[in-house]
């Protein structure tokens, strides 16, 4: 038994293999590409190739060998599947769709549309005849509602300003009369019909209570013709220093109408200015207007420049604001500051509400200073601009409709008396 298992050929050996290469790390662009290391001998790579199969007769020029294709059908259409035989329509379907469902009847009692009709309130004999007034035309649905447009600019002549007429009515006393013509104040009215100046329709008038139609009656003062209709005017002057206020003067001394000329013939100033002061003074044709304005209870705006001889103190303006007593009556200011000091003079400014007499002198002599030059700047939002010392010029019309609105505020604002 030994030798016979002893008599077979014994195997070889396989063929040991070499190492594994190691995979190739990150590629290096710097450097020429290694070499791929050979296989060794007795590996797969060394087997020979197998050979190639013969082409078959029925195959394509490659790939795999075409299918015989399949004998059209006689009922195919002439591409894709056959079609489908249709279904007979039937007698009682609509063209298209579902079946159409049966209309109800209609009821006897039944609106052509919506719920029935419900019975009507017999009306009351004592209802109005309608519950609510018309509702206004909304603006823009009513041509007479819309908003009128605006001219355009450019085209066409200008209109000249409107005139602003004296608010006349039919009949008023005899002295207001005389004081919206203009002849004097109500108070010198009526000493004037006291004295037996005025004549009405060519009779000498002594009763103050007298009234008169303007559109009817004549009336004369101090033998001139007295006309209140006509339209309002107002003049600005630049008052200078050395000029009184009244018309006529028993020393013979300058008047400011003398200055006015004959644009001041039936005009009287609204206020006053003493003979040493200058600057804005007002006359007008309309008495109503001037009383208005020179009422206390107005409160219009004066604007003062003082200039003192000397130094003040500086809390004059506080003491001003405080009030100064002088000969029984209290003067205040509303507002009151020192402008500027030099070593000769100061310039103050005071603003005050209220004008009386000598109001401002009276207050820096009662305070032992002396007025070396007193200008009114400003009334009622006037000024005198370029106007040099006794020069004047009417109010334009923007300045009329200002001064008669505030005259109107103030009218308004005043108790009856």
């Amino acid at each position: 038994m030994r030798e016979q298992s002893d008599s077979k050929p014994k195997k070889k050996p396989a063929a040991k293999r070499g190492p594994a290469p190691k995979p190739a790390g990150r590629r290096n662009n710097s450097g020429p590409r290694p070499s791929r290391p050979k296989p060794p001998e007795g590996s797969r790579e060394d087997k020979p190739a197998r050979p190639s199969r013969p082409p078959r007769d029925d195959a394509k020029p490659g790939g795999r060998p075409a299918r015989p294709s399949r004998p059209p059908r006689d009922d195919a259409k002439p591409g894709g599947r056959p079609a489908r035989p249709s279904r007979p329509p039937r007698e009682d379907a609509k063209p298209a769709g579902r079946p159409a469902r049966p209309s109800r009847p209609a009821r006897d009692d039944a609106k052509p549309a919506g719920r029935p009709a419900r019975p009507s309130r017999p009306a009351r004999d004592d209802a109005k005849p309608s519950a609510r007034p018309p509702r206004p035309p909304v603006r823009g649905t009513d041509e007479k509602a819309r908003r009128p447009q605006k001219p355009s600019r450019g085209r066409g002549p200008s209109r000249p300003p409107e005139e602003i007429q004296l608010d006349v009515p039919q009949e008023l006393r005899l002295s207001r009369y005389l004081s919206m013509a203009g002849v004097a104040s109500r108070r010198a009215a009526e000493q004037l019909i006291l004295d037996g100046k005025v004549k009405v329709n060519g009779y000498v008038v002594r009763v103050v209570g007298t009234k008169v139609n303007p559109n009817s009656d004549r009336v004369e003062a101090d033998g001139q013709p007295v006309n209140a209709q006509g339209p309002l005017k107002v003049i600005l002057l630049n008052k200078p220093k050395g000029c009184i206020c009244s018309r006529k003067d028993p020393e013979g001394r300058e008047s400011v109408y003398d200055l006015l000329g004959a644009a001041g013939q039936g005009l009287f100033s609204i206020g006053r200015l003493d003979y040493n002061s200058e600057g804005v003074l007002l006359f007008t044709n309309d008495g109503n207007l001037a009383q208005s304005l020179m009422h206390p209870s107005a409160s219009v705006k004066r604007l003062y420049r003082i200039r003192i001889r000397g130094l003040v103190d500086p809390q004059l303006g506080r003491r001003l604001l405080e009030g100064v007593e002088s000969e029984g009556e209290m003067l205040v200011a509303e507002e009151a500051w020192v402008d500027g000091q030099t070593k000769s003079h100061s310039w103050v400014t005071v603003v005050l509400r209220e004008g009386k007499n000598r109001h401002l002198r009276r207050m820096f002599e009662a305070l032992g200073y002396t007025v070396a030059r007193l200008v009114r700047v400003q009334y009622a939002g006037l000024e005198t601009g370029q106007l040099d010392p006794g020069q004047w010029r009417e109010l334009g019309p923007g300045e009329l409709k200002a001064i008669t609105a505030l005259a109107a505020v103030v009218h308004r604002t005043r108790a009856p008396q």
